[in-house]
């Protein structure tokens, strides 16, 4: 395999030398194509193609979509509208609480 060293830019031949003869530089070679590894659902897409795993997973998932797709419409349904809170109410709380403070503080003082 041709390289091109990435010190002096002198081509030489990885095969026979692995390091640069002019400068003794090693240039690693550009690594094969990539092979990645399909996954789905943890389960390795090429390996597991007709295997006893690969069809259970897969059917478990297609029932839990079907089971989701089922219980989707239930859940807004059945659920009360939900009820503006006022932030209002807690404004006061905090304010009561800070009077509450100065108050001891002003007492404690005199």
């Amino acid at each position: 395999m041709r390289l091109v060293c990435s010190e002096c830019r002198k081509s030489y031949d990885y095969d026979v030398d692995d390091f640069c003869p002019r400068c003794g530089a090693y240039n690693q070679p550009p690594k094969a194509v990539s092979t990645a590894v399909v996954r789905k659902d943890g389960v390795n897409e090429a390996n597991h193609k007709g295997s006893f795993v690969h069809k259970e997973v897969h059917k478990e998932k297609a029932q839990r979509r079907a089971v989701r797709q089922i219980a989707q419409p239930l859940k807004g349904a059945n659920q009360p509208p939900k009820s503006k809170s006022s932030g209002g109410s807690t404004a006061v709380i905090v304010i009561l609480v800070i009077v509450a403070v100065l108050l001891r503080f002003l007492s404690a003082l005199f």
